[in-house]
């Protein structure tokens, strides 16, 4: 039996506000992602969560934050929860990413990027994903646990708990910035949709 897992990509950030693709870029959170962190605070307070984890971006880490001093709970900073490595797609106008990429695959509006000079590539992500989920598995029996996150890698994180490829990990639809999911051995929820927190 799955433990389950609580994933949650950040608020919106600078970037994401000016539709700048960002990747390892190091911006804040926005009035509106600092909101999104709060809501989401709010819509965890049922779910027990009992520690935080968090990439090392700032974004994230604003988000987690928010989230530990009404939550009351301790953040923990992973490095292996940082976002893919965009390459020479850092910094650019999202809408421009398709004279960079060898290929584009379109999946739920979302527009993933492949073969782009300097990117992480999904499988690595995937690996990376697997790694910190291992790294968990012994903590999550007793605990629970809310990675705070990044758009692409929680997509792999999704994958790499339902035992899936990275391939079939890009067909999850895309989180929203401040959306938290619930991952169990049945599925996952999105919140506060789901009552079953």
């Amino acid at each position: 039996m799955k433990p389950t897992l609580y994933l949650m990509r950040h608020g919106q950030d600078e970037d994401n506000k000016r539709h700048i693709l960002n990747g390892h870029r190091d911006t804040h959170l926005t009035f509106l992602g600092r909101k999104q962190a709060e809501e989401a605070a709010t819509v965890l307070k049922d779910a027990k969560i009992t520690f935080i984890l968090s990439s090392p971006l700032q974004r994230a880490v604003e988000t987690a934050t928010i989230i530990s001093r009404i939550l009351r709970v301790k953040v923990e900073i992973i490095g292996g929860l940082i976002e893919r490595d965009y390459g020479v797609l850092t910094g650019i106008p999202s809408k421009d990413k398709e004279k960079y990429a060898k290929e584009i695959h379109i999946i739920h509006e979302s527009h993933y990027f492949l073969g782009v000079e300097g990117a992480e590539e999904f499988l690595a992500v995937y690996l990376r994903a697997r790694h910190v989920l291992q790294e968990l598995t012994v903590t999550l029996e007793n605990n629970k646990c809310l990675l705070v996150s990044h758009g692409d890698f929680l997509q792999m994180m999704r994958a790499a708990y339902y035992e899936k490829t990275w391939e079939e990990g890009l067909a999850f639809r895309y989180l929203k910035n401040g959306e938290v999911l619930a991952l169990t051995q049945n599925g996952e929820t999105s919140l506060p949709e789901g009552k079953n927190v």
